[in-house]
């Protein structure tokens, strides 16, 4: 059935204040006509949010920059030198760790609580205690070596665990979660922006300074959020992967 623009652009306002907006079912049958159409829908979708978050970015970088240099925050800047780190590696690898496994990593531990499938809750839980088991002992988290090999073990473990031996405790944390995942994605946008506290050189700066620079992190996060609920668990990473690239290539070539 057809609706106007403006009547469809109340509703999607009136789901978003409601919170309602996260929680479309991709398979909902409001956009599934056939296969292709779908898809078609789902690329749409991130291709607006991608240039939304390009934009936002760009202004709020601006913003940084004007009150950095007028002395109204000191600077910021980010922790070693992204020029520099990425010349002591074959660009291949450097995409391969920043571009396409940065962006796997972190939405299944910050993503993959919010979906659900148990077995993706569990392997969400499971990714996020190795990375934060990583980054407590400087473990470089996106290569294989023996110490992340032990790390990744034990993260394995846990995963066992929490999958095949508690499956009715995952069942009923995800009926929990049905009821409070609100909460869970707000909480997930500011995990994830704490996340790359350490990206940045904040030893004089205070926390209103630490906010202003890690709120665009937190205003992504919410968007991942967003295109892993509404449109599937893919798409989110998909949505980070293109926000990944253009940046930091063009840091890069």
């Amino acid at each position: 059935m057809e609706i106007n623009g403006r009547t469809a652009n109340q509703k999607i306002m009136k789901q978003l204040l409601s919170g309602n907006l996260f929680f479309i079912p991709a398979d909902s049958t409001t956009f599934s006509i056939d296969y292709a159409a779908n898809v078609r829908r789902k690329l749409l979708g991130i291709a607006k949010a991608y240039f939304f978050l390009l934009i936002f970015e760009m202004i709020w970088g601006y913003l940084t920059f004007y009150l950095e240099k007028h002395g109204i925050i000191p600077l910021t800047k980010g922790s070693g030198n992204l020029n520099a780190w990425a010349t002591k590696m074959p660009i291949s690898t450097f995409i391969w760790q920043v571009i396409l496994l940065a962006p796997l990593l972190e939405e299944t531990a910050f993503r993959g609580i919010l979906q659900r499938k148990p077995s993706l809750q569990a392997l969400s839980v499971t990714v996020l205690v190795y990375l934060l088991v990583c980054k407590t002992f400087g473990l470089a988290f996106y290569t294989l070596s023996l110490s992340t090999g032990l790390v990744l073990a034990g993260s394995t473990l846990l995963w066992i665990l929490l999958y095949q031996w508690n499956s009715l405790l995952l069942t009923e944390l995800t009926k929990r979660l049905d009821r409070n995942r609100s909460v869970l994605i707000w909480l997930s946008a500011i995990g994830f922006a704490f996340w790359h506290y350490h990206n940045y050189n904040f030893d004089s700066a205070e926390i209103v300074t630490i906010l202003i620079i890690l709120f665009p992190l937190f205003i992504s996060g919410l968007f991942f959020s967003w295109a892993s609920l509404r449109y599937g668990f893919i798409w989110g990473i998909l949505l980070h992967i293109l926000c990944n690239a253009l940046p930091v290539m063009l840091a890069v070539l």
